[in-house]
Order: C-alpha cells, then structure tokens, then sequence
C-alpha cells in the first residue's frame, strides 16, 4: 500500500479506513469461527487473543502509511463491488461454519 500511496496510486487518506475495516471485520470473523469451537473455555482465549490482540500490529500501519504522502490521486483504495461482497459472504460462511467448529481428520 506505501509503495501505491507513494506513486499516487491511491489515496493516502483512504488507507486508514480501509486497514481499520479490514482489521475489525477479519477479527470478529475469528472470534465468531471460534464461538463454535467445542472447548467452550478456548473461545475467548483463541478468539481475542488470535483476532483482535494478534492483529493489532496492523493498526499502526495506517498512520504511518497514510504520512508518506498525500496520495496526488482521489481514486479510492478500494471501489465498491457487490460481487466481492457477496464472495466474501459465502467465503466468511465456510469459515465460520466449517472451520470454526475444527476439522476431524480421520486416522490422527
């Protein structure tokens, strides 16, 4: 994204939402994969520890980004798109649903 922000790709003001969504959402997404995590005692200590506390390092990175420079460009970071919407619904879906809970590996 820096080097994006530096040749006016995109906009550096347009960086810190898109790195504090993208830090919100993911980690909420991990939290809900891990309410349905059989151990019902790992659920915090694996969700919040993993989402929001092991993620953290990426919220600085807005700031810092988004002082390189001004970003000579309007142009959004991201432009809304209802199919990436709609596959990262489906996407999220299989996590929570699938992956949450674990897989059971036959012979292990």
């Amino acid at each position: 994204m820096a080097s994006q922000v530096r040749r006016s790709s995109l906009d550096g003001r347009d960086i810190r939402r898109v790195i504090i969504v993208s830090y919100v959402a993911g980690s909420a997404l991990i939290l809900l994969g891990a309410a349905f995590n059989p151990i019902k005692q790992l659920i915090w200590l694996s969700g919040l520890a993993v989402g929001f506390a092991g993620t953290f390092g990426f919220v600085p990175v807005a700031g810092w980004i988004e002082h390189i420079g001004a970003g000579g460009t309007t142009r959004p970071a991201v432009r809304f798109s209802a199919m990436w919407i709609i596959f990262g619904a489906i996407i999220a879906a299989v996590f929570v649903l699938i992956l949450g809970p674990g897989l059971r590996l036959s012979g292990f």
